[in-house]
């Protein structure tokens, strides 16, 4: 006390700040972070912990994931002694996230200068990017960390200043220690904290003094020494297609809307970091005399990304937002890299205002507590038992779209109950199949259908051709839902969607028709869409009833909406083959939405497509479109929490 006492009041201050900003940086990682549920990926890590041995934990627990295993490896230690539950798994990570924060203040800082360091510092506290992956049991807190840990000892040992000189001093022991580890630690954190740590390696045989060069080439042996045991799994994995099974190639827009998402993709966010970035330059009385230190830091943020970008495009999709969480601090530095060392009133009071502002923006206006950053796995599990004790669960059909049974288990255990889903899919077309085959049984009054992941539009369609009432459902953002499907009782929509109908039109419904062989359309309803410009988003209905007697027609329900020739907005169709049971008139299905913008100059087409040729009947084809009140399905922000639909 009497030292911190002794500094100079400047000094005091700047300490003061760092303090605050860490305890706030603790107090949003912390709050709430052990009550929601487990994302897939953490599920994921945790069923491949369920090893007896180490060398069976590196066979199943890391050889065929596609991730190095030192995060693996430290959760199945970690787990044996203090557990599995939410809170136990996550509270490493939100340390590694803590101390990150303080990392980031030591390399902006020697980057670019103390209030740099702070300001970086404070954005790493409350941006949702950063703080989300924070909250997590994934190797992104804690790569965050040994990323900027590795370049802080970089910085250290090349002793670059921003001057353009080198300073004069020894680099001392626990700089070529604390560079080897670290170096060591991003190999085995993540892949792309490996690509940092490469380019940072490769960078610094530019930068540094020729004297120093052995030591430095040492320590980049030590760390693939380090990493030889592991070389022979990375050999695996890079052959490995992992996410680029569903991952899709990149496109040109891909690096801005990353710049986007760091910054909470929030308009008012971007905004109030260059206003804060344009202040605390134009205060700085010590403006950089030279760029060397900016453009190590936009090579340090760049690479990776374009790296990523170029290796996902060419060779195997794996760029995502998450991966480039080690290399985007090197952003945020270049906002404030003149701002100096003067940490004056004026600072003082900006950095209070962005702070301020920051958390307002993170946790007020893009309500960060309130929204739905992963699958739902453990309201899905909790919802499935109350919903068999409210209806009776031998009345209920369960079907769930899951990567692994166990990730719900997981949670019946929890819970202190057990039950068993009748199918689980894991989102495959054959999977689609078989949800269609054990609808068309239509066995029990109730089909309970829950989802953890991104299903093929139209399932829920096809499955309403059997179920036709919505009795209970929650949707939990766009990630995943649950939904009790009624044989008679149940309303057409969620409760609290609040759809208004704008139109509905018909064809062919004053008798039946007839499709054979020489038949391929049906007579088709058409609508004009221009009216609904102005429109948020509009929802669209169609419906035909189909009979077949013996066989089942290869045919399509279809919707289209061209603008022109030449300009199809949206083609999707519901096979009746693959829904319709014989022998029995059935509502055959299919919704599509739009936003208002598509709709302008825009003809909407429905149709039965006798696709096959074959002989079968159908009447009753007609379309009804509404209009979304409360919110759009292309705002994830807007989604409705909660029991939407009570019994009705």
């Amino acid at each position: 006390m009497l030292e911190y006492k002794k500094l100079k009041p400047e000094v005091r201050m700047e300490r003061t700040a760092l303090l605050i900003i860490l305890f706030l940086a603790a107090v949003l990682r912390f709050w709430h972070y052990s009550d929601f549920s487990l994302s897939n990926d953490e599920l994921s890590a945790l069923n491949r912990l369920r090893f007896d041995t180490f060398s069976e934990l590196v066979k199943g627990g890391f050889y065929v994931d596609g991730h190095p295993g030192g995060i693996q490896v430290f959760l199945w230690y970690w787990v044996k002694l203090f557990g599995n539950t939410e809170a136990s798994i996550r509270f490493p990570f939100v340390v590694f996230g803590i101390l990150a924060v303080y990392m980031s203040y030591l390399v902006a800082g020697k980057m670019f200068g103390r209030v740099a360091g702070l300001f970086t510092a404070a954005s790493l506290a409350f941006l949702q990017f950063p703080l989300t992956y924070s909250q997590i049991a994934r190797p992104y807190g804690s790569g965050l960390l040994f990323s900027l840990m590795m370049v802080y000892f970089w910085l250290n040992i090349i002793s670059f200043k921003n001057d353009g000189q080198y300073e004069n001093r020894d680099v001392r022991l626990k700089d070529w220690v604390g560079f080897t580890i670290s170096l060591s630690l991003c190999m085995y954190n993540h892949y792309f904290s490996f690509l940092l740590a490469l380019v940072a390696g490769l960078l610094g045989l530019f930068l540094i003094d020729r004297k120093r060069m052995p030591k430095y080439l040492l320590c980049g042996f030590a760390a693939v020494l380090l990493f030889i045991p592991h070389i022979g799994i990375t050999l695996n994995h890079l052959s490995y297609e992992g996410v680029g099974l569903w991952l899709g190639k990149p496109g040109i827009e891909w690096p801005l809307n990353h710049i986007e998402f760091v910054f909470n993709d929030s308009f008012y966010m971007i905004l109030l970091f260059l206003v804060v970035s344009v202040i605390i330059s134009n205060r700085s009385v010590q403006p950089p005399s030279n760029q060397g230190m900016f453009f190590i830091a936009l090579i340090l943020f760049l690479a990776p990304m374009i790296i990523g970008f170029f290796y996902s495009y060419f060779v195997n999709p794996v760029l995502q937002h998450p991966v480039l969480i080690f290399s985007f601090p090197f952003l945020v530095m270049m906002l404030f890299m003149a701002g100096g060392n003067e940490f004056g009133k004026i600072q003082q009071s900006t950095l209070a205002i962005f702070l301020f502002l920051g958390i307002t923006v993170t946790v007020g206006v893009n309500k960060y507590y309130h929204s739905q950053h992963f699958g739902e796995f453990k309201e899905i599990a909790s919802t499935s038992l109350k919903w068999e004790q409210e209806f009776n669960q031998d009345s209920i059909q369960k079907i769930i779209v899951v990567n692994s049974p166990w990730y719900l288990k997981y949670y019946f255990e929890r819970l202190g109950q057990e039950t068993k889903y009748d199918y689980c899919a894991i989102g495959e077309e054959q999977d689609f199949k078989a949800i269609d085959s054990i609808a068309r049984l239509r066995n029990k009054p109730y089909l309970l259908f829950a989802w953890t992941k991104l299903v093929a539009s139209g399932v829920e369609d096809r499955i309403r051709a059997n179920y036709p009432g919505i009795v209970k459902s929650i949707q939990f953002g766009k990630l995943s839902g649950i939904t009790l499907f009624s044989l008679k009782q149940g309303a057409e929509f969620r409760k609290g969607q609040n759809f208004t109908i704008l139109s509905q039109a018909t064809a062919d419904t004053s008798s039946i028709q007839h499709m054979d062989s020489l038949k391929e359309y049906s007579g088709a309803v058409e609508m004009n869409l221009d009216e609904y410009i102005s429109t948020k988003a509009i929802h669209i209905v169609a419906e035909v009833n189909v009979f077949c007697k013996d066989s089942l027609p290869a045919a399509l329900l279809a919707l289209s909406a061209d603008a022109g020739e030449k300009n199809q907005i949206i083609w999707t169709a519901t096979p009746i083959d693959e829904v319709c049971s014989p022998n029995i008139w059935q509502t055959i299905r299919l919704t599509a939405d739009l936003t208002g913008k598509q709709c302008e100059g825009a003809r909407l087409k429905v149709y039965v497509w006798n696709k096959g040729k074959r002989s079968f009947e159908y009447s009753r084809l007609k379309v009804r479109i509404y209009r979304y009140e409360n919110h759009s399905p292309f705002n994830s922000s807007q989604e409705i929490w909660g029991d939407l639909n009570s019994e009705e």
